[in-house]
């Protein structure tokens, strides 16, 4: 993958974007902007290193990476855009992911008044996270990710670890 096209979902071209390729995680363009941190964040399939960056603009692109690989892209954009326009260019997503109470805690993104769901488009390798309230709705983030099926992007990448917990004395 040429890492330019990294450029069309970090700058918002959402209806040019058909998945994330096979890009080095070394090979990051000037748009995702100014390195910020570097962490790990657990998934059902394991935990996934990730870099933050920062853009000019004020949004913030996450970086995920397995073996030296950009496997998923988050891209938080900055302000409260609409989802409407997206939902007109992309058409109907592939599916819609309710977003449990587990999911919410694991990374706070979600406005106490707002309902999330994720609109998943697997051909395209995309995703947008959606904040409902009864005065509209807003985009939260949009993830990039290799085009494959809905199904499999929501084990991967949406499912969180199953956590077992002892007997109490």
């Amino acid at each position: 993958m040429n890492p330019m096209e990294l450029c069309d979902l970090v700058d918002g071209r959402l209806e040019a974007w058909h998945g994330l390729g096979r890009l080095d995680a070394g090979a990051v363009p000037a748009c995702v902007g100014t390195a910020q941190h570097a962490e790990w964040l657990g998934f059902s399939r394991g935990r996934l290193h990730y870099r933050r960056y920062q853009t000019a603009s004020g949004a913030a692109v996450w970086l995920f990476d397995r073996d030296g690989f950009i496997v998923l892209v988050e891209h938080f954009p900055a302000g409260d855009p609409p989802v409407e326009p997206w939902l007109e260019v992309l058409g109907a997503p592939d599916r819609t992911i309710e977003y449990g109470v587990a999911q919410l805690m694991q990374r706070p993104l979600a406005r106490t008044d707002e309902d999330v769901d994720e609109l998943v488009w697997g051909a395209r390798g995309l995703a947008l996270l959606r904040g409902r309230t009864d005065r509209g709705e807003r985009l939260i983030r949009t993830r990039g990710f290799a085009p494959g099926d809905a199904d499999d992007y929501r084990r991967r990448f949406v499912e969180l670890p199953r956590i077992e917990y002892g007997s109490m004395p």
